[in-house]
């Protein structure tokens, strides 16, 4: 399992999507990879306003992902950097809360996924890479 893992962050790796700093609450989000305890996910920015939603089963990575929903929208939740990633796949919600500043030290994002508006998975997620 480690090993699909280290070989999943190397295809990112040559895809192009290189390790950036962590960015400031005024830049712009280019992207960013987390890992749940059971997802391997990616969001980026499509335009300025879009941004694209991947993931893949932990359990079972390769180059295609698992979902992938496009057109999600980014909100910005007061001055200090927080912001929330929503993306609709029918009667699905998927929400990743990006917390830059407060919040429980253990665990700052996560993955939230709703059906019919009603949680059915929350996940805390780990930044493993930001995209440049």
């Amino acid at each position: 399992m480690k090993n699909v893992f280290v070989v999943f962050i190397a295809i990112l790796a040559f895809c192009g999507y290189a390790v950036g700093q962590e960015p400031v609450p005024e830049q712009k989000l280019s992207g960013l990879v987390l890992k749940t305890e059971k997802f391997i996910i990616q969001v980026e920015s499509l335009n300025r306003d879009s941004y694209i939603y991947r993931s893949w089963n932990i359990d079972n990575c390769c180059v295609t992902p698992d979902l992938e929903l496009k057109n999600g929208k980014v909100i910005h939740d007061g001055s200090g950097g927080n912001r929330r990633f929503n993306f609709e796949n029918g009667e699905y919600s998927y929400v990743i809360n990006y917390v830059y500043l407060g919040g429980d030290e253990n665990v700052t994002h996560r993955l939230t996924v709703y059906k019919n508006e009603k949680e059915i998975l929350n996940q805390p997620a780990e930044i493993i890479r930001w995209l440049d």
